[in-house]
């Protein structure tokens, strides 16, 4: 560790959390050394153990992707077992902000921009003192913004497709959901926490603490609401996520609220906003997007047909092939 600490400079260091896709993974890595940056920079991969016996070869595939790049300024952690993605992610942060004050996260379906770890690592530079800017996002959802001098802008919501924070911010995490008991009792809290009922988060957390789901990103979510936190986006997504197929933990569809069509590795922030402010336009315009696409039962339901249609159409497909 001491040897890969004289290596690198003051950037923020990387942590990549893989399982079992060596295509993706391979992809992930090829993106993020189209950076400048990244050789500059420490990369900690975290590969989870396989659940049985038979995911033990993708597994093991994918961990020997990320060695034959055989990068100097990257550590990878193999899992004996599997902990899950959730456990994954909040001891692979909880770690890497301890060690180095700051950590910028991505997973192994994420494809960044060339100019993604430059903006990520001036926003964490910049803001690093400003206790109620807890997150740093690459990615931005394809919603119509306003125009703005400003390359990107502040929003009270969370994203976990490719982002960074502090120690300061995530010495908050709270796994336990302390006090979300307030959100059944309290209507206007709730639906805050719901984005003014544009989508429904409080159903999602009632499933991940009752164990029905087992994610992290809600948690995180929760935590930064109780601090009035606010999350930093670019103007234009920075990632473009692979990651909706059928080797996906949780979201086996096409969706293109994490895919922007218009996507391009070209893409870069040139300013940073002074002013620690909600945008306000931007987030009324992306509220009527999440209520239009997502947060109505008619979309939910749309979505799940359309799920349910792109899993039927992956199986006769691999079954075409054997």
């Amino acid at each position: 560790m001491e040897n890969l600490q004289n290596l690198c400079g003051d950037y923020a260091p990387i942590a990549l959390f893989v399982y079992k896709r060596p295509d993706h993974t391979q992809q992930t890595i090829e993106h993020l050394l189209l950076n400048p940056e990244f050789s500059a920079s420490r990369m900690f991969v975290f590969c989870d153990g396989a659940k049985n016996e038979a995911g033990v070869a993708q597994v093991e595939a994918t961990r020997a992707v990320v060695r034959q790049f055989e990068l100097p300024n990257v550590v990878l952690y193999e899992q004996s077992q599997n902990i899950g993605l959730a456990n994954s992610i909040i001891n692979g942060v909880t770690q890497l902000c301890a060690q180095f004050g700051r950590v910028i996260v991505l997973e192994d379906d994420l494809l960044v921009a060339h100019g993604f770890l430059n903006y990520m690592n001036r926003a964490l530079e910049k803001y690093k003192d400003v206790a109620n800017v807890m997150q740093v996002s690459g990615h931005v959802f394809p919603f119509k913004k306003q125009p703005h001098k400003d390359g990107a802008f502040f929003l009270p919501i969370t994203t976990t497709h490719g982002w960074a924070t502090w120690q300061r911010a995530w010495k908050h995490f709270d796994k336990s959901c302390t006090g979300y008991e307030q959100l059944k009792k309290d209507r206007v809290l709730r639906r805050r926490f719901n984005l003014n009922n544009c989508y429904p988060y409080s159903k999602m957390m009632e499933k991940c603490l009752s164990g029905q789901l087992d994610v992290w990103g809600i948690k995180w979510w929760w935590s930064v609401y109780k601090h009035s936190g606010l999350c930093l986006y670019p103007q234009f997504s920075l990632v473009n996520n692979l990651g909706f197929d059928t080797l996906s933990t949780y979201n086996k569809s096409t969706d293109t609220f994490f895919n922007d069509p218009t996507w391009s590795t070209d893409r870069s922030v040139t300013s940073l906003p002074d002013q620690i402010e909600i945008n306000q336009a931007n987030y009324i315009t992306l509220q009527r997007y999440i209520r239009k696409n997502y947060g109505s039962p008619l979309s939910r339901a749309k979505r799940q047909f359309t799920k349910v249609m792109y899993e039927l159409n992956s199986r006769i497909k691999q079954r075409a092939t054997h």
